[in-house]
């Protein structure tokens, strides 16, 4: 429900600066099951709302996804991420041993990548387990919420997303990366462009993301 005085996004009644009644035009509201339902102005639809927020700036209306085009990279990007750190990520932090004659599968797929690109990956000391770990058990079941939030415009993601890609950013673009690079020998990549082909889309999407979410309601403004 919307209107030039106030609006309801996301269940939540937004309220703009001075309050709401103005014109005759406040809205009533009556309590029922742990809600508000609103009664506005005479053509409004009534509204239930969870929480009355009140604004510093005018009332906000989420875009629509078409108009949010550079989120649909974001959608396809961690769609894709969902699916790769399982497959991957899963195999050094549950300590299966990647070889290419390994009866699992998945374990051969990891050393053709590992072998040639990754030995930190490959051979995984515990603080390495403990970050793909986090990958594959925290980030990518984080991955659903994401991307319901993306084409939905769920502006509740703004803050979680906000922690995951501050986490990837610092654990991931500063530590595994500087390991790699200029870390102890036995662990530093062979094939920097094959390491950076790989990984770096892992660490500049959320880099991205992370300015996406700059700000609160994040859905309001097209990135």
């Amino acid at each position: 429900m919307e209107g030039p005085f106030f609006d309801v996004i996301d269940h939540n009644l937004i309220v703009p600066p001075g309050g709401i009644k103005s014109r005759g035009c406040c809205p009533k509201w009556n309590r029922h099951g742990g809600a508000l339902t609103v009664f506005g102005p005479p053509g409004w639809h009534n509204c239930r709302v969870h929480n009355v927020v009140h604004t510093p700036h005018a009332s906000y209306k989420n875009l629509r996804l078409n108009e949010r085009g550079f989120d649909y990279v974001f959608i396809v990007f961690f769609c894709w991420a969902f699916v790769s750190c399982m497959i991957s990520d899963a195999i050094p932090t549950l300590g299966i041993v990647q070889a290419p004659d390994s009866p699992n599968f998945l374990a051969q797929i990891n050393y053709a990548y590992s072998s040639v690109n990754d030995p930190l990956f490959m051979n995984p000391p515990i603080w390495m387990r403990f970050i793909t770990g986090l990958s594959a058990f925290i980030y990518a079941p984080f991955y659903i919420f994401l991307v319901y939030a993306l084409i939905r415009g769920r502006n509740w993601i703004q803050f979680p997303a906000v922690i995951y890609a501050t986490m990837i950013v610092t654990l991931t673009g500063v530590v595994v990366f500087g390991v790699e690079f200029i870390g102890e020998e036995q662990f530093r990549t062979p094939n920097p462009i094959g390491f950076l082909a790989y990984n770096l889309p892992y660490v500049l999407i959320p880099l991205l993301l992370l300015i996406r979410m700059r700000k609160p309601l994040p859905f309001t403004r097209k990135f």
